[in-house]
């Protein structure tokens, strides 16, 4: 007891308990962190995005980030970001737009999106480990991936008790939205089909 009080705990202590918090909040960001499934959720997502974003019925911004982690030693390939491809029920910026219809489209999936990549920049500004400026995370892909899940449960939490973030901003990290957001394919074309109706049917318009 002595030497624990003069010395603190041991590094081993402090891995098992950061392990086990680790792993019990862990599971509790899978439960709570979700798309939304019932029909109230649905029509509440899609309202608050048609409020900001002028773009067809939205219920959810996905996008992804780049976090650092330790390389593994096999199926390193595995890692890698392919993008996302075009489906009937994600769309993908329209590449090099030809007309004003294509263009008002792209705009507006730009907004759409840019919410996700805001909260992705405040994210990683208030929990540091997973921001390039923190280095890499010395774990496995699968202790890494639990570790950014917790950092998100973390900041649902401060959303929702109105915590604000760390005004110490660091720099942006991430390429724009013409670099990383292409589709990686359609499979079938049908992805490309409800693109190309959507296309006209909203922004065939002038002004919208």
């Amino acid at each position: 007891m002595l030497i624990g009080d003069t010395r603190g705990p041991t590094q081993a202590s402090i891995s098992r308990i950061f392990t086990r918090i680790t792993n019990i909040m862990s599971t509790k960001a899978a439960e709570e962190i979700n798309m939304p499934s019932t029909p109230q959720q649905l029509s509440t997502s899609a309202q608050a995005f048609s409020s900001v974003t002028n773009f067809p019925p939205v219920i959810e911004a996905i996008d992804g980030t780049h976090v650092a982690i330790k390389a593994p030693s096999i199926d390193e390939a595995m890692y890698c970001d392919s993008g996302y491809p075009l489906e009937p029920f994600l769309m993908t910026p329209v590449t090099n737009p030809t007309n004003e219809a294509e263009e008002l489209y792209y705009r507006a999936l730009v907004r759409t999106r840019v919410i996700v990549e805001l909260t992705l920049g405040v994210v990683k500004n208030c929990f540091r480990c997973i921001h390039r400026f923190g280095g890499e995370l010395q774990y496995t892909p699968l202790r890494s991936a639990k570790i950014v899940s917790v950092c998100l449960l973390l900041h649902n939490r401060c959303v929702s008790r109105s915590i604000p973030d760390p005004n110490n901003h660091l720099p942006e990290e991430d390429m724009p939205i013409e670099a990383h957001v292409v589709g990686a394919g359609d499979r079938g074309g049908t992805g490309r089909q409800t693109r190309d109706e959507i296309i006209p049917e909203f922004y065939g318009r002038k002004g919208v």
